[in-house]
């Protein structure tokens, strides 16, 4: 399996998830079938908060043995339900 499989993977599973309350333990499930091919998984970093519009972008960094995740949720402060904005696996 390579990067772009692993990319493709992850972008059907991630976009087709509806707004969840808590949607980054969904992003560590659908990681988790790359396993094999990623590592284990090692740290989860919070690298910025900001306004996005009525929303707020949260930008993580989920760290793995061979290969870093770049995540980007937005939180509608309303109903507090979590959207994947974007990632990038490096």
């Amino acid at each position: 399996m390579n990067l772009k499989e692993i990319k493709l993977g992850l972008a059907v599973d991630l976009v087709n998830q509806p707004p969840q309350k808590e949607i980054l333990s969904r992003v560590y499930r659908s990681v988790d079938q790359f396993r094999a091919y990623l590592g284990k998984f090692t740290d989860v970093q919070l690298n910025a908060k900001e306004r996005f519009g009525s929303h707020l972008k949260s930008s993580y960094t989920l760290q793995y043995e061979n290969a870093t995740i770049n995540l980007d949720l937005l939180t509608n402060p309303l109903t507090h339900s979590q959207t994947v904005y974007g990632f990038n696996i490096n």
